[in-house]
């Protein structure tokens, strides 16, 4: 047998999680044994050292070992076998946990002699993952150490692994080990990460906080959409097949699909705003953000409109009022058009421009979605809550729809 096949059955993992009897160990073995098994199981082979670590704990427990496999073990500890080839390290291209010295925070710390390719692919990544994130300082270059930091993330445990790890590199255990249980519950998902279902004719939140209500919809996109707002970006195949597979509008599926925290680009010469509306009624109520110093423009565009569609006025509350020439007309639109209605849990879109009211906020409604139109003049209060809403659509107007009300 493989010397990493007998570590994990003495450790009682991978295809003897399940298996009795258990091995009892010492307690200084323990440790010692899960964290060489959890190596094998990452894909990542022993060093020389690690190897003949191995073999004199496969000794020292033989006759256990040996009976539970009810096989004789000797011929593998006298002549052992390896499935992953042996790790040949350099010092020089390191892996490994540190402390930083302000502030205790722990990061992957690679180090390694210049080497332009994996500087660059760093470096790309710091770029990319900015993007993503709107962070890009959680990977940087440490001139004393003279190493690249990381902050200790699951992304970033992922990428080096994939992207600097191969067999020329010294990686420390607490990165192994930290890289085995990542992929443990990778391979676990539905164990561990918030996910939609579908069990005894309903949809289920799974592995959520028992604060989270759940759905009483039939209705899946609804459902996801629901999910969407508490940060669950994940559903089951069966669901996946049945989005596939419904009569739904491009716009709606991209806005299901969309991950948490992530903001939905809708181009108005794509996209139909009629088809945006239908969407959004899964979301209600909608806040509308207009954008500052085109106020009037804005405005009589979305009363029009959301009329033109059937919205009535009394779902609509313009929640701000303008100065100058410019103010009054709109103002004069807002009365007329009858959409000054009080706040109330009626109302189905709020029109607000540059900050939100305070009344909006001390009224406890629930913000579904955000429709925003550009965050041209806006208060930092404004804009700190559409990066932080669950559901934004940025929409871009095509102009002729402004010539067309």
């Amino acid at each position: 047998m493989f010397i990493e096949d007998l570590i994990q059955r003495l450790a009682g993992d991978g295809q003897w999680l399940f298996i009795e009897p258990v091995l009892h160990l010492h307690h200084m073995d323990s440790k010692i044994v899960h964290s060489l098994s959890m190596q094998t199981m990452t894909g990542y082979g022993f060093t020389e050292k690690q190897a003949n670590l191995a073999v004199k704990l496969i000794k020292k427990y033989q006759n256990s070992l040996g009976s539970a496999l009810k096989v004789d073990i000797s011929d593998s500890i006298d002549n052992p076998r390896y499935k992953l080839p042996i790790r040949v390290l350099s010092k020089n291209k390191t892996i490994t946990i540190q402390k930083k010295e302000i502030g205790n925070q722990q990061v992957i710390s690679v180090s390694f002699p210049y080497d332009d390719g994996l500087v660059q692919n760093i470096r790309k990544y710091k770029e990319f993952f900015s993007k993503e994130s709107s962070n890009g300082q959680t990977i940087n270059w440490n001139p004393e150490s003279k190493s690249w930091d990381f902050n200790l993330r699951e992304e970033h445990i992922a990428w080096v692994a994939s992207n600097l790890m191969d067999s020329s590199f010294y990686a420390d255990d607490k990165f192994l080990d930290l890289l085995a249980q990542l992929r443990e519950i990778e391979n676990s998902i539905e164990t561990y990460v918030p996910m939609v279902n579908f069990k005894e004719d309903k949809f289920i939140f799974t592995n959520v906080s028992k604060n989270i209500p759940q759905p009483d919809s039939l209705d899946v996109v609804e459902v996801l959409m629901q999910a969407k707002k508490y940060g669950i970006n994940l559903w089951s195949d069966e669901i996946g097949e049945v989005l596939e597979n419904i009569d739904i509008t491009p716009v709606t599926k991209k806005c299901v699909t969309t991950p948490f925290g992530k903001d939905i680009e809708i181009d108005g010469k794509e996209v139909e705003f009629r088809d945006l509306l239908n969407t959004l009624g899964y979301n209600s109520p909608t806040l509308i953000v207009i954008p500052g110093g085109m106020e009037l423009k804005y405005l009589r565009y979305c009363i029009r409109t959301l009329m033109k569609y059937g919205i009535p006025t009394e779902d609509m509350s313009v929640l701000f009022r303008l100065d100058g020439p410019t103010g009054k007309t709109a103002n004069e639109i807002i009365k007329d058009s009858k959409v000054n209605n009080p706040i109330s849990e009626k109302i189905k879109f709020f029109f607000v421009s540059g900050r939100i009211p305070k009344p909006l906020i001390e009224s406890k409604i629930e913000i579904a979605s955000v429709l925003n139109f550009g965050l041209s003049g806006v208060h930092y209060t404004l804009s700190n809550y559409l990066k932080n809403h669950h559901f934004v659509v940025n929409y871009k107007i095509k102009e002729s729809d402004f010539a067309v009300l």
